[in-house]
């Protein structure tokens, strides 16, 4: 699964989208239980027909992807809860939306995925950390998602 890293910033991409002020209304009907789960595969095709990289086919990996956006959409509130309640903090910022969004997918992986070890989704959420945020965002992202990986994995 070389591709892993591949799917997980496709996935990042997708919901850093919706943290975005301009995207509020469409993250708000997602979020809705009932327009949520119509909506959804309409709106991953536009998404896929704008971002997704020629290098990821629709294929395991993509479905990986795929996966973890339609986790965090459909189990938001109890997503978002668990980050706030191990220090995520949301912001209108940029840099923290960022960041909030790492720890967004990276509780759902832990949630979703139980055969991946967490330190791999920790490792990976770093390293996108790193590579989308400030120089120190990484040690945040790390520090939180220790935390909420011994309250979900245990």
């Amino acid at each position: 699964m070389k591709n892993r890293h591949k799917a997980r910033v496709y996935a990042f991409q997708f919901l850093y989208r919706l943290q975005l002020e301009s995207f509020a209304s469409l993250k708000e009907q997602l979020l809705d239980s009932a327009d949520g789960v119509r909506l959804l595969p309409a709106i991953i095709e536009e998404f896929d027909t704008l971002m997704l990289p020629a290098s990821m086919p629709k294929n395991e990996d993509y479905r990986f992807a795929r996966k973890l956006v339609e986790v965090v959409l459909t189990r938001y509130s109890e997503i978002e809860k668990v980050c706030q309640d191990n220090g995520a903090s949301v912001s209108k910022n940029r840099n923290m939306a960022v960041d909030y969004t790492i720890l967004l997918l990276g509780t759902a992986e832990f949630i979703s995925f139980p055969e991946t070890h967490e330190n791999i989704i920790i490792n990976e959420m770093v390293e996108l950390a790193k590579e989308f945020s400030t120089k120190d965002a990484f040690s945040y992202i790390n520090r939180v998602l220790d935390s909420i990986s011994k309250e979900v994995r245990r």
